[in-house]
């Protein structure tokens, strides 16, 4: 379980971080929903969602054993972790990118490797059998993030968690 979760999230960090230069290179102009169009912490999230759904998918497909339910853990675990454990870091330390960018990216790099690990464990869970309750919430859950990736790529969302403030 260790290894696989470890496999699994070095493989999330190679995607997200993929997905990530992807976006920097073609910029706001390329509208897509796997990629950000700025720095916000949405677009960050949205890169997560994709980046974990590819992720599960390889590693479902190297082992043999694709769940749907997992792969709807997979992607929420990734998310979520994502954004609480890199702004659990900022309570602590402060913006990292303030401290240095080496911490700056030395933070990132671990924060989405840990995500990666969290949500290949929670993933493994679901697939050790859960409710068909369950099953239909983490899938619900899922498709409507997914789904929200796709709206706000596509229409503004005027909420600072989607957008930078003008000027940022």
């Amino acid at each position: 379980m260790i290894r696989r979760a470890a496999a699994s999230a070095t493989l999330f960090l190679a995607i997200f971080s993929t997905l990530h230069m992807v976006s920097d290179a073609v910029g706001a102009g390329l509208k897509l929903p796997f990629l950000a169009s700025s720095e916000a912490v949405w677009e960050h999230l949205k890169m997560g969602v994709w980046a974990a759904l590819i992720t599960y998918s390889i590693v479902a497909a190297c082992v043999r054993r694709w769940r749907a339910a997992a792969a709807a853990a997979y992607g929420i675990a990734a998310t979520f972790t994502m954004f609480t454990y890199y702004y659990a870091v900022v309570c602590v330390t402060g913006l990292p990118s303030r401290i240095s960018l080496a911490a700056d990216l030395a933070i990132a790099l671990a924060v989405t490797w840990l995500s990666g690990f969290s949500a290949s464990v929670a993933a493994q869970g679901v697939e050790s059998g859960v409710s068909a309750g369950a099953s239909a919430l983490l899938l619900t859950c899922y498709l409507l993030l997914i789904w929200l990736t796709i709206a706000t790529t596509y229409v503004g969302v005027p909420i600072p968690l989607f957008s930078l403030p003008p000027g940022a």
